[in-house]
């Protein structure tokens, strides 16, 4: 029986993984393969799972830290895929804060799964703004152990995605492809827009390919102390609430409200968003917006065609702030924007926390 091949997705937050990944999704699905998906979060209650599961996805979770320190749940989830879906491909999006992948995911499943899972290249997928701010050393409100985790991501891959590039100019792209070939020699290049789904039939030509596999390669030289902090300067948020209105409210204004609350009491207090995600439901129909900086704009993954009554709402935050800070702010503005359409927020669901320090289950 041909083996399950597996399609790791890495990359910082806010680059775009889950689009990327829906996207590659939708294009094999549409070749008549069987896909699957496997989430990852230090937290619970995710944004990203709900709305791949609004897609039509078969979608399983390990949730309560990354993939290499859960390194057996993992494992068990690929093979619970494997079993109950019989999917020709599983793809796989570890947590946005994680690094070493090579050395605490690939190499341990190449070793122990060989025989149950095939490998595809590693795809580390690039934000084109946080990219160029990083490479030019420009001032950031990230301290300077996330850019360096920000870098050992893109120096383990096999295939650096730079996606988002709707927003950039040809020039601007092939500036960017170079400047990386010139850092990341071994790695191949792909610009590619997962939201417009320009590239993404080369991208996933190059990963089902019969000959394509993850380049053996040596482990990274990781700093885990710099490491470690990088991940200790992100508050994490997760948040789950019941909306109440006494009429109807248009979900897309009430989402947005919110949104711009938090990220302009973020960006008074000097914090920086890595991401911040949100996901409104009724029965009928949803809505999901995103932010990558207090400097940028909010952008809507989907707009709702209509007014909702009784709802829920979910919204994650990877933010350099406090965890206590995050969950006032947060909790602030949804009863705020509540109390402006006159509905009441019930069942306030929150775990605000910093992740631990990273402990691999196994580094090869």
């Amino acid at each position: 029986m041909q083996k399950t091949k597996l399609i790791v997705v890495g990359g910082f937050l806010g680059a775009g993984k889950t689009t990327s990944i829906i996207a590659l999704a939708k294009k094999l699905l549409s070749d008549g393969k069987k896909v699957g998906i496997v989430t990852n979060d230090q937290g619970s209650r995710l944004v990203d799972t709900e709305y791949m599961q609004s897609q039509g996805l078969p979608v399983l979770e390990v949730t309560g830290g990354c993939f290499c320190c859960n390194f057996d749940e993992f494992t068990l989830k690929l093979s619970q895929l494997s079993e109950q879906a019989f999917p020709d491909y599983i793809l796989a999006e570890p947590v946005g804060s994680c690094t070493d992948l090579v050395a605490t995911i690939m190499k341990p499943l190449k070793q122990d799964y060989a025989g149950k899972f095939g490998l595809a290249p590693l795809s580390v997928v690039v934000d084109p703004k946080r990219l160029r701010r990083v490479l030019a050393e420009q001032e950031s409100l990230f301290p300077n152990e996330i850019n360096y985790l920000f870098k050992k991501q893109i120096e383990e891959a096999d295939i650096i995605v730079l996606n988002k590039c709707d927003l950039l100019h040809e020039e601007q792209i092939e500036q960017m492809t170079q400047r990386l070939h010139e850092m990341y020699p071994a790695a191949e290049l792909l610009a590619v827009s997962a939201a417009q789904d320009a590239g993404i039939t080369e991208w996933a030509s190059r990963l089902v390919a019969l000959d394509s596999q993850a380049q053996d390669k040596a482990s990274l030289d990781i700093a885990y102390p710099t490491y470690a902090q990088a991940e200790a300067d992100l508050g994490w948020l997760n948040t789950t609430v019941g909306i109440y209105p006494a009429d109807k409210v248009d979900p897309n204004e009430f989402c947005l409200s919110i949104a711009q609350a938090v990220r302009d009491a973020l960006k008074a207090s000097d914090s920086e968003i890595a991401h911040l995600k949100m996901y409104m439901v009724s029965r009928l129909d949803f809505c999901k917006l995103s932010c990558v900086s207090v400097t940028e704009d909010i952008v809507f993954d989907h707009r709702s065609s209509i007014v909702f009554g009784e709802s829920s709402l979910i919204l994650n935050i990877r933010a350099h702030a406090m965890p206590d800070n995050l969950r006032r702010i947060t909790e602030e503005a949804v009863r705020k924007s509540c109390s402006d359409v006159g509905a009441e927020a019930r069942d306030f669901q929150t775990e605000a926390f910093q992740p631990s320090y990273p402990r691999p289950r196994h580094r090869m």
